[in-house]
């Protein structure tokens, strides 16, 4: 399966659990645009960028957050600002679970830990429970937005 098609499988998963969520989903239209989704959360609203697993193992999966044209002539890897795009929504291509990460705008990729690390280490770990796409968190970042 190419990259188009895994990607539209994660935007379709990630548009499917907004619904469920009850939150307002607006899409955009081309793909020349750096959010895919725009979504009203405590009336504020968010521009969504999906994202799907680039590497997975038991213990964690990684995900690019930027956007690539390095496959054509003089192409370039684009990062998101934080005018361009508020959070990723993550689709883990080997669990179906999605996660939600706020747009820090200097985010190249993200790993999301489904296990403690060997070297015990605790700081600087994303946990997947603790970013769970939930009504919660997607509250959290529209507030944290002023």
């Amino acid at each position: 399966m190419n990259s188009k098609k895994i990607g539209n499988i994660g935007e379709a998963y990630a548009l499917a659990k907004l619904v469920e969520l009850g939150i307002p989903v607006y899409q955009q239209f081309g793909d020349n645009e750096p959010a895919d989704y725009l979504i009203i959360v405590s009336g504020k609203i968010l521009k969504i960028q999906v994202k799907t697993s680039t590497t997975y193992d038991e213990k964690k999966v990684v995900f690019s957050l930027t956007s690539s044209t390095v496959h054509r002539k003089n192409g370039v890897r684009h990062k998101y600002t934080k005018q361009e795009v508020d959070a990723f929504i993550c689709y883990d291509t080997h669990t179906s679970q999605l996660f939600i990460i706020k747009n820090t705008g200097n985010m190249t990729s993200v790993s999301i830990r489904y296990n403690k690390p060997k070297n015990n280490q605790l700081t600087n770990i994303k946990y997947s429970n603790d970013f769970l796409l939930c009504v919660e968190t997607l509250h959290e970042i529209a507030s944290s937005r002023g």
